[in-house]
């Protein structure tokens, strides 16, 4: 039986809005009674009620704001508090829905992590996390000729890397039954997974899907329930589909593309500069960064962006995967 997903083709014109006032709401998490809590560079955490009220959590440290704070990657742990990729602090960190923050750690192997991007929780409460370079700032270490992030686990005690020397990665998400863990490697332009292993290592990475995926860069990913693989293309402003037979559909093109042609010139020359990517945002979600299935039936398809103040969001007709805070 063909997908639907195969064929779709989402209307922007369907598009609706959350939130106000947003600065860089990288990652979205929808909550099963409709809230969203949203990642803001402000220094905390943007919470949406199920009716649209909306309250900004900032984060402190034993009643005391933190400097330089910037969260990136969003997961929640079963107590119901936010698990935090801080990326400004180059840190992982435990966060009540108060603001108060505990780090989890912030070196591995005895060094500083590096550039933090992304958490996610497992059906067992393991911490699985993404470092995306070992570079000191965000632009020294999205070039196609450098691979020194990594994929960690940790269980509470023990901070471990579990795949290494991998290009920019990004989100992570598990399949249906955590056999195999999918990373978005952004500046090689492509997904890749590698098997679940005893005591939690993970095997070799292999390609799913195309070595490349084409015009700009892969960042958030998720699954829907029939096994298709969700991407959000951050500057091609693209959401593109991987299917179980790892065939690629376009479900969604907002990009603008002399811009595009431009960050792809500069990122094959090394040349490649913020401002430049900045230019390339669309109008949907812009510079699209991750993707995030809530509402009632999972049916709607939440979008995070690095450049707008709101979240942008879309009916979908497949429902997306629970998250391990759904089940």
């Amino acid at each position: 039986m063909k997908s639907k997903i195969s064929e779709l083709t989402l209307n922007t014109k369907a598009v609706q809005r959350h939130g106000v006032g947003l600065v860089r709401p990288e990652c979205v998490l929808a909550d099963p009674d409709g809230g969203l809590w949203i990642s803001d560079a402000r220094g905390g955490i943007s919470h949406l009620d199920p009716d649209g009220q909306q309250r900004f959590i900032a984060q402190s440290m034993v009643g005391k704001a933190i400097e330089n704070s910037m969260p990136n990657g969003l997961a929640m742990d079963v107590q119901g508090n936010l698990v935090v990729a801080n990326m400004g602090l180059q840190r992982f960190e435990k966060m009540t829905r108060d603001g108060e923050v505990e780090v989890l750690f912030d070196r591995v192997d005895g060094e500083p992590i590096g550039l933090a991007n992304f958490v996610l929780m497992d059906r067992n409460g393991l911490i699985w996390f993404t470092v995306s370079s070992r570079k000191p700032d965000f632009m020294s270490g999205f070039r196609h000729d450098v691979a020194d992030g990594y994929i960690g686990v940790y269980d509470g005690e023990t901070v471990r890397i579990v795949a290494d020397n991998l290009a920019f990665p990004n989100e992570i998400r598990f399949d249906a039954s955590e056999q195999f863990l999918y990373v978005a490697e952004t500046t090689g332009k492509r997904i890749r997974r590698c098997k679940r292993l005893a005591e939690n290592q993970l095997g070799a990475p292999e390609n799913f899907g195309p070595e490349n995926l084409g015009r700009g860069f892969p960042d958030g990913i998720a699954f829907d329930v029939e096994g298709n693989l969700w991407l959000a293309m951050v500057v091609a402003e693209k959401i593109v589909v991987i299917l179980p037979d790892q065939s690629v559909a376009t479900v969604l093109d907002a990009g603008h593309q002399m811009a595009i042609d431009e960050v792809e010139n500069a990122f094959v020359d090394g040349s490649l500069e913020r401002s430049q990517m900045a230019a390339a945002k669309g109008d949907v979600a812009p510079l699209t960064s991750s993707l995030a299935f809530g509402g009632a039936d999972l049916k709607t398809l939440f979008v995070g962006n690095l450049a707008g103040d709101s979240i942008a969001s879309i009916s979908v007709p497949v429902p997306g995967l629970p998250m391990s805070h759904w089940r």
